[in-house]
């Protein structure tokens, strides 16, 4: 299906000059660079239970509640909150201050993004408290997928789709006499 997208008029693939200069070409370009940008600078992290006390303040933590936890959030928070991700402001015995980024909700499949409001949260209405750690395994898998997927858009773009570039003369080297 991709394949008779890219036939000219003729029936035949765009030579190698052409698709180069081509839309296509510049998109996959692009987007190549963009996810190595974003694997380089980005990384792969994961949240780890935290096993000390409370971590330092600044720390990227995520607090999992409780169903008592998710009644008093409530008014501060909507309904249904079930996790909260952001950055540590403080923490005591009783309580955790935390500058929120996101809040994942019972009733939606993708976290909610949020401008850093500070909450205060009970602890005793936490299940878990976990730290935001780089995972050096995937983000080297990620490293990985870029590295390959730049290799296979630099051979299309090279070699191209299987157009030898429009070259018409018969086999042999020969040239046709009338």
């Amino acid at each position: 299906m991709m394949r008779a997208s890219l036939q000219n008029s003729s029936g035949r693939f765009p030579s190698r000059q052409h698709w180069r200069s081509s839309v296509w070409y510049r998109a996959c370009a692009s987007m190549c660079g963009a996810a190595l940008a974003l694997s380089t600078t980005g990384g792969c992290y994961s949240y780890v239970p935290v096993q000390a006390a409370a971590p330092a303040p600044g720390t990227e933590v995520a607090l999992s509640v409780t169903d008592r936890g998710r009644i008093d959030l409530t008014r501060q928070m909507g309904s249904g909150v079930r996790r909260l991700q952001g950055r540590l402001m403080s923490s005591t015995d009783s309580t955790i201050m935390l500058s929120v980024s996101a809040v994942e909700y019972l009733d939606s499949p993708t976290p909610v993004r949020w401008a850093g409001e500070t909450i205060t949260v009970d602890r005793n209405v936490l299940v878990e408290v976990s730290e935001r750690r780089l995972s050096r395994s995937r983000s080297w898998v990620a490293v990985g997928v870029v590295a390959v997927a730049a290799a296979v858009v630099s051979t299309v773009a090279i070699k191209g789709f299987g157009s030898n570039g429009g070259d018409t003369r018969p086999p042999g080297g020969g040239t046709d006499q009338e």
